[in-house]
């Protein structure tokens, strides 16, 4: 592994950590706007989506600070939190190509947008309730605790339940309209759905995005990979991690479109795409040139 960065790659990073403390900023602004108000689920589920990138970028902003000098090991980390925002992106084009049959009337039958949403909310409360179930065995298990955490699920999701029925405290989970690991979206689900867009002619580029995710799941899940990941070039760590941005800003640009119908961020989310349409450049761009000088009065 080499820590030495070519020309390239000086000059990106030096770019890429200018713009995104831009994001950011524009990012929370509509964080604390939105989330001043309570909305529908599915803008929540939305509102949920973009704070997360915005707390991605954050941290990644964070974590490139002298990764060129003496922090390079910090690209470890940044992978793992890569990984979760490239699969909350892959989930996001999953929703949006139903989202999309909507919007042009085609009069597709199931599964919809709406089924495909609902098994969204309905997976992780399932295992929860299931976790919760195991959680009986224990000698700390408490029978009224227990009942309190099912009720108090249900509340709050009551339209993710079955209505013809009362909750078994049993296998509360059983009482979901979609009850069972297969109702749940799945990697598998989500790659064949692209997959098959891709081949419809409909551009995804679900097998880049996939190739970054499944790259960044090593560092999570020690092996033999992981060991050789670690000790890979940094100018090839960190083109993987500029593309994994360049894929996220239209996640956050996604999320936004749902926000804005919602609220008046019209500002924000032309300041913001302005932004990531910067940020895209610099990634996507073969040469890039940046004088001693402007790097020096902008680091001032």
């Amino acid at each position: 592994m080499t820590d030495k960065l070519t020309e390239l790659y000086e000059n990106k990073l030096f770019r890429v950590r200018e713009l995104l403390p831009d994001i950011i900023e524009t990012g929370l602004k509509v964080c604390n706007k939105y989330f001043r108000k309570d909305k529908h689920i599915v803008l929540n589920v939305y509102a949920s989506y973009f704070q997360r990138f915005i707390n991605s970028f954050d941290s990644v902003d964070t974590l490139l600070t002298d990764i060129d000098k003496n922090k390079p090991f910090r690209c470890d980390s940044i992978a793992l939190v890569l990984r979760a925002s490239l699969l909350d992106f892959l989930t996001i084009l999953y929703l949006k190509s139903y989202y999309e049959e909507i919007k042009t009337d085609l009069g597709v039958n199931e599964p919809n947008y709406n089924s495909e949403f609902r098994r969204l909310l309905s997976g992780q409360i399932r295992r929860s309730l299931m976790i919760s179930h195991i959680d009986k065995e224990s000698k700390h298990f408490n029978q009224d605790s227990f009942k309190n955490y099912i009720d108090s699920v249900y509340k709050k999701y009551n339209y993710l339940f079955k209505r013809d029925s009362k909750i078994d405290y049993s296998n509360p989970a059983a009482s979901l309209i979609d009850s069972k690991p297969k109702d749940e979206i799945s990697n598998s689900d989500i790659r064949k759905r692209l997959s098959d867009l891709e081949k419809q002619g409909r551009k995804t580029n679900h097998i880049h995005i996939y190739s970054l995710y499944d790259l960044f799941s090593k560092y999570d899940h020690f092996g033999t990979m992981s060991i050789l990941l670690q000790w890979m070039d940094l100018n090839e760590k960190l083109e993987h991690i500029f593309w994994s941005l360049f894929y996220l800003v239209d996640g956050i640009s996604f999320s936004m479109e749902h926000l804005r119908n919602d609220e008046d961020i019209e500002k924000e989310y032309k300041l913001i795409r302005e932004h990531c349409g910067h940020l895209k450049g610099v990634v996507f761009t073969k040469s890039i040139y940046l004088s001693e000088e402007y790097k020096k009065r902008k680091s001032k």
